[in-house]
């Protein structure tokens, strides 16, 4: 199983990865953009982090980029709280669509990309 890790910094500048504290984080109310891009929603959808969204101001966005599964605990919490949400599955498409337009001039049907990926995915 994962061992989640944040970056703590250093006297000299340095970061070094350590163990997540064992007690849930507290969001401040003035972040505005949350971010989770381990792979625990991929491992486990219902699986919490260690986050407490609670103290969370309504306005924060969440978003996992976990895109297997894109109905983790963290949008479903994150939504029930009111916060808007985008899940790994939307930031795929996402990029990919952008890619495909990039490369090749094409505006690709978002909606049609993720319908098929949801269909791929079986979610």
């Amino acid at each position: 199983k994962p061992c989640p890790s944040t970056i703590a910094e250093l006297p000299d500048g340095a970061g070094a990865l350590e163990p997540w504290p064992a007690e849930r984080l507290a969001i401040a109310v003035d972040i505005g953009l949350l971010v989770n891009a381990t792979s625990l929603g991929a491992i486990d959808p219902d699986a919490p982090l260690p986050v407490d969204l609670q103290s969370a101001a309504k306005e924060l966005i969440v978003a996992d980029v976990t895109y297997s599964t894109p109905d983790t605990w963290l949008i479903r919490t994150a939504a029930e709280l009111g916060c808007a949400t985008i899940d790994g599955l939307s930031l795929m498409v996402e990029q990919t669509a952008l890619a495909l337009d990039a490369w090749s001039g094409i505006n690709a049907d978002r909606i049609a990309m993720r319908e098929a990926a949801e269909e791929f995915l079986a979610v």
